[in-house]
């Protein structure tokens, strides 16, 4: 919406206030309707062929003065196009392949030469829905820049907030030590990873289950469901069919589970050594009621050559002499202060 339209009123009429428009395009025809602009080349400016600089930008914008209320001629000095969903900024599912309405992005209608008047393409936030936080950040980043407050931020090649959109889904899953060690869920419901259940996550790029869907809260994986590059301009027809394992898991799951079949049991050894707190190991004993506590002969043999291991070039491991001898004065001091206690309390 255009910002400075109260300012102007209060103002009073002459007073030209700049001001900054962002259009959130749901579809393409939205794109073209909201605020009774006509985001097109010829309302807006193309750069190149007289942009938004040259000889025919004044123009264009005069013809797109025309359209808007008379209370917002003069007040609009750029808009930004925001493709929403994946339907705007791809195309999505009305747009796949033998569709017979001619289906098409906002990116796609408004062509490869389209530049606002600050001289940005369209700026594609995908998502089926996309997550709100993603939307709100990019419009506030752009908005930032715009008033001097921070600098342009970094898109990638197809208009995608970068810092967003750089990562796969697979680095943010709360599933991905999973994949690591090569255990793969069976069925849904299962808390293993979803690859071998039809999940793309390790290829497709979205935030969803690193940041949440709403509130920092859900996302596919995080909620038991699988990904299905909803994000990606090749959705829905280069994830078809769903529900149907990715032929690169032939080779990526058989790397995992030959190496997780030694790195989880190594892990699982380190894992007990840190059950045990000292006095644990002292005693031999761990005063918990609610089960056996292992820590059998290989634990004792792993635990004492891990420890070899871990403190190796450093003085001041766990009990070591060197912290025995930073240790001893304070040990002095409690030891001569509660002997001289000791009386009076027994008095």
């Amino acid at each position: 919406m255009p910002l400075g339209h109260e300012p102007a009123a209060v103002l009073g009429p002459g007073v030209r206030v700049r001001a900054y428009g962002v259009v959130i395009a749901e579809t393409c025809a939205h794109a073209s309707t909201v605020l009774g602009l006509t985001l097109s080349r010829r309302s807006v400016g193309v750069r190149g062929r007289g942009g938004p600089g040259g000889p025919g930008a004044t123009r264009r914008r005069a013809r797109a003065n025309q359209k808007r209320p008379a209370h917002h001629q003069g007040l609009i000095e750029f808009v930004e196009v925001h493709g929403g969903p994946t339907c705007a900024t791809w195309g999505g599912i009305p747009a796949a392949a033998g569709n017979v309405t001619n289906s098409m992005s906002v990116m796609d209608y408004l062509g490869k030469d389209y530049l606002s008047a600050l001289g940005l393409p369209p700026i594609n936030i995908p998502g089926c829905a996309p997550v709100g936080d993603n939307l709100t950040e990019t419009i506030a980043a752009v908005l930032m820049f715009l008033v001097g407050l921070g600098p342009l931020p970094e898109f990638d090649g197809l208009g995608r907030p970068a810092w967003l959109f750089r990562d796969t889904v697979h680095r943010g899953c709360v599933r991905a030590g999973n994949y690591e060690e090569g255990v793969f869920a069976k069925k849904y419901g299962d808390t293993e990873c979803l690859v071998e259940l039809g999940c793309w996550g390790p290829v497709v790029q979205c935030n969803m289950v690193s940041r949440g869907a709403l509130g920092h809260n859900g996302g596919c994986m995080n909620t038991g469901g699988i990904c299905i590059g909803c994000t990606m301009p090749g959705f829905p027809d280069a994830f078809a069919p769903f529900y149907k394992s990715p032929p690169g898991t032939i080779v990526s799951g058989m790397a995992s589970r030959t190496v997780g079949s030694f790195i989880r049991p190594l892990r699982r050894l380190t894992q007990g050594k840190s059950n045990w707190t000292a006095r644990w190991k002292e005693n031999e004993n761990v005063p918990s009621g609610w089960g056996h506590q292992k820590h059998g002969v290989v634990e004792k043999i792993s635990g004492f050559f891990y420890n070899k291991l871990q403190q190796t070039g450093t003085k001041f491991s766990p009990n070591s002499k060197t912290q025995q001898k930073l240790q001893e004065s304070g040990h002095s001091f409690l030891k001569n202060n509660s002997q001289a206690k000791q009386p009076e309390e027994v008095a």
